[in-house]
This record gives structure tokens, sequence and C-alpha cells, in this order.
């Protein structure tokens, strides 16, 4: 691969570079699967290589800061550190489940107090108090 277009000397492709896919400088060379292009011209690896598929671009779910595919693209987020993002849960999801949750609070609010309410014949009732 030559330096620059006006080099008459060629030297190897960078280390993770795909000089395949670049121009035909080195200057130009674009980043291998798994990694991205410094301002050094220089290949460092991804955290997460699935937001690195390789060339200029960064992966679906992730978009450029500064040089690297690093930052999760708006409506998406990282559950932990070095993770891939992924797609936040639409509002309806949310929505439902808070109301599975609740309706299932409710139920077992309800199966107490019924529970509590027909033992409060017998001398072993459970009383509120010890709920």
């Amino acid at each position: 691969v030559a330096e620059s277009e006006n080099s008459t000397y060629c030297v190897p492709c960078p280390a993770n570079a795909d000089c395949d896919l670049s121009a035909t400088f080195r200057s130009r060379a674009v980043a291998a699967p798994g990694y991205y292009r410094t301002a050094s011209v220089s290949f460092t690896p991804c955290f997460v290589a699935s937001d690195c598929p390789g060339g200029d671009v960064c992966g679906p779910s992730t978009q450029r800061l500064d040089l690297g595919c690093h930052e999760c693209k708006p409506e998406y987020f990282r559950p932990v550190a070095f993770a891939a993002c992924i797609q936040c849960p639409s509002s309806s999801a949310v929505r439902g489940m808070v109301a599975a949750v609740c309706g299932g609070f409710t139920l077992l609010v309800w199966m107490l107090t019924r529970t509590n309410i027909a033992n409060s014949i017998e001398p072993t009732a459970l009383h509120v108090e010890m709920l």
C-alpha cells in the first residue's frame, strides 16, 4: 500500500486495518472488523467487537463518538459496561410490565385478606398485625 498520493514507495497495510476495503493509500486505510481508526491512523480494538463491523461504519445500535463506535444511538442503552447496546423497551411495554406487577400485588393482597377473614373465626387466626 502506498503511504500517500505522491509517494513512490509502498509500506505494509497497518495492523488491524483492511486495506482491501479502502483506497490505495495507507492514510485512507479503514478498520478491520472489531477495530476503529484513531486520529493517528492506528487501529484500536472496540470495547464491544459487534459495535465495529469494519470499514468506516458503526454497528446498527451504535454511533460514532470521536473516532470510535462507543456511544449507543438514541433509543438504545448499555445494560452494563462493555456490553452491546440494546433497544429501550417501548412505552407500551413498560406500561404492560407496571400493570402486571400492580395486578399481581393486588391479587396477593386480596388472597391474604380473604385468608385472614376466613381464619378469623378460629383461635389461630392470622391478624393484620402479623402481616
